[in-house]
């Protein structure tokens, strides 16, 4: 049986179950990595800003107030977490400069406040669009980009054939390349478009 992230959430939050965190952790975590890499561009600090999100749904599980759309929720917990990192580590950075190590200061943390504000903006963009697809393109675009699912495990759990499933996909991207070109010239469309489409 699969069960609404609604669900999973509650059984997470009333019964402590590890099994329900399990499954939204499997169900999310590509995308959250995916955006928290569009955020800090450094794989390492994605894993870390995705696991801290999720170890922090755990840990307040409790006390969560349970949200509407999960998918926006997570996004807007992966970006704030993402650039608190960011700022942490730029501090680092400044602290620790000196000529000797100035080649070692990760230059992927000057990131200036209009760039966060741009890709946030972006990302929320984008989300809007995904959720505007009608649903069966809407569903094949999210199981192959989101949860990584090949056509044919696409196919076969939508009962469709794999060419549907090309044609669905090819109508998904199609749909959001043309709504997202004007962030094509921007360096952080440039960066989104390869993550993501």
């Amino acid at each position: 049986m699969v069960y609404e992230d609604k669900e999973l959430i509650l059984q997470i939050k009333n019964n402590d179950s590890e099994r329900a965190f399990r499954a939204l952790f499997d169900r999310h975590y590509d995308r959250m990595y995916r955006a928290a890499l569009y955020f800090v561009q450094n794989e390492d600090l994605a894993k870390e800003v995705t696991l801290d999100v999720l170890a922090n749904i755990w840990e307040k599980r409790k006390t969560m107030i349970i949200p509407d759309d999960f998918r926006h929720y997570s996004f807007v917990m992966v970006r704030n977490t993402a650039i608190n990192i960011i700022k942490k580590e730029s501090v680092i950075s400044e602290d620790n400069f000196s000529v000797d190590n100035a080649s070692s200061v990760d230059a992927g943390f000057s990131v200036s406040p209009e760039e966060l504000l741009e890709q946030s903006e972006l990302f929320e963009t984008y989300e809007r669009l995904v959720s505007e697809l009608p649903e069966r393109c809407r569903e094949v675009y999210m199981m192959v980009k989101e949860d990584g699912l090949s056509y044919a495990d696409v196919a076969q759990e939508l009962n469709i054939s794999a060419k549907t499933v090309d044609a669905q996909l090819q109508k998904a991207l199609s749909f959001l390349r043309q709504n997202l070109s004007h962030y094509l010239d921007r360096s952080s469309g440039k960066r989104f478009f390869a993550i993501f489409l």
